[in-house]
Protein backbone atom coordinates (compact mmCIF):
# COMPACT_ATOMS: atom_id res chain seq x y z
CA UNK A 1 0.00 0.00 0.00
CA UNK A 2 1.44 3.63 -0.82
CA UNK A 3 1.13 6.54 1.19
CA UNK A 4 0.40 9.50 -0.76
CA UNK A 5 -0.12 12.94 0.78
CA UNK A 6 -3.16 14.56 -0.25
CA UNK A 7 -2.83 18.59 -1.43
CA UNK A 8 -5.68 20.34 -1.37
CA UNK A 9 -6.56 22.17 -4.52
CA UNK A 10 -8.36 25.47 -4.62
CA UNK A 11 -12.46 24.90 -4.54
CA UNK A 12 -12.48 21.64 -2.42
CA UNK A 13 -14.72 21.53 0.30
CA UNK A 14 -13.29 20.69 3.76
CA UNK A 15 -16.40 19.37 6.60
CA UNK A 16 -15.92 19.72 9.93
CA UNK A 17 -17.63 17.70 12.78
CA UNK A 18 -18.05 19.14 16.32
CA UNK A 19 -16.77 15.85 18.04
CA UNK A 20 -14.54 13.46 17.37
CA UNK A 21 -16.96 10.82 16.25
CA UNK A 22 -16.66 10.09 12.41
CA UNK A 23 -20.12 8.48 12.22
CA UNK A 24 -21.56 12.10 13.08
CA UNK A 25 -23.02 14.37 10.32
CA UNK A 26 -20.81 17.01 9.65
CA UNK A 27 -21.39 20.74 11.26
CA UNK A 28 -20.00 23.13 8.54
CA UNK A 29 -17.98 23.18 5.55
CA UNK A 30 -16.03 25.65 3.61
CA UNK A 31 -14.09 25.64 0.62
CA UNK A 32 -10.50 25.83 -0.10
CA UNK A 33 -9.03 29.13 -1.28
CA UNK A 34 -6.84 29.77 -4.51
CA UNK A 35 -3.83 28.55 -2.38
CA UNK A 36 -5.27 25.21 -1.38
CA UNK A 37 -5.60 26.89 2.11
CA UNK A 38 -8.96 26.66 4.63
CA UNK A 39 -9.97 28.02 7.85
CA UNK A 40 -12.71 27.46 10.66
CA UNK A 41 -12.89 29.99 12.86
CA UNK A 42 -14.64 30.38 16.35
CA UNK A 43 -13.85 27.03 17.52
CA UNK A 44 -14.23 26.34 21.24
CA UNK A 45 -12.65 24.19 23.32
CA UNK A 46 -13.24 20.54 22.27
CA UNK A 47 -12.62 17.64 19.55
CA UNK A 48 -13.42 18.35 15.92
CA UNK A 49 -12.85 16.09 13.29
CA UNK A 50 -11.83 17.20 9.51
CA UNK A 51 -12.48 15.94 6.48
CA UNK A 52 -12.20 15.81 2.69
CA UNK A 53 -12.88 13.37 0.68
CA UNK A 54 -10.87 11.72 -1.65
CA UNK A 55 -10.98 10.53 -5.50
CA UNK A 56 -10.25 7.16 -5.98
CA UNK A 57 -11.21 4.67 -8.96
CA UNK A 58 -11.36 0.82 -8.08
CA UNK A 59 -10.36 -2.10 -10.39
CA UNK A 60 -13.42 -2.36 -12.62
CA UNK A 61 -12.10 1.53 -12.92
CA UNK A 62 -15.31 2.72 -11.52
CA UNK A 63 -14.52 6.20 -9.64
CA UNK A 64 -15.85 6.87 -6.38
CA UNK A 65 -15.43 9.67 -3.06
CA UNK A 66 -14.03 8.67 0.22
CA UNK A 67 -13.88 10.63 3.19
CA UNK A 68 -10.40 10.89 4.63
CA UNK A 69 -10.49 12.20 8.42
CA UNK A 70 -8.08 14.35 10.98
CA UNK A 71 -8.93 14.33 14.56
CA UNK A 72 -8.28 17.56 16.59
CA UNK A 73 -8.54 18.66 20.09
CA UNK A 74 -8.71 22.79 20.66
CA UNK A 75 -7.78 23.06 23.61
CA UNK A 76 -7.95 26.76 24.75
CA UNK A 77 -10.37 29.45 22.80
CA UNK A 78 -8.87 31.82 20.34
CA UNK A 79 -6.46 29.38 19.51
CA UNK A 80 -4.67 28.81 16.21
CA UNK A 81 -3.93 25.17 15.16
CA UNK A 82 -2.29 24.05 11.52
CA UNK A 83 -3.01 20.56 10.84
CA UNK A 84 -0.60 18.17 8.76
CA UNK A 85 -1.38 17.04 4.85
CA UNK A 86 -4.12 14.74 4.74
CA UNK A 87 -2.74 11.18 3.79
CA UNK A 88 -4.14 8.76 1.37
CA UNK A 89 -2.92 5.06 1.40
CA UNK A 90 -3.64 3.61 -2.36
Amino acid sequence: MDTVFYQLDSGEDVYVIYSDNESDFYNDKIETNWNGQYRFDYLRKGDYTIFVYADSTDILNISYDYPVFQHISVEANNSTYTLSDFIINK
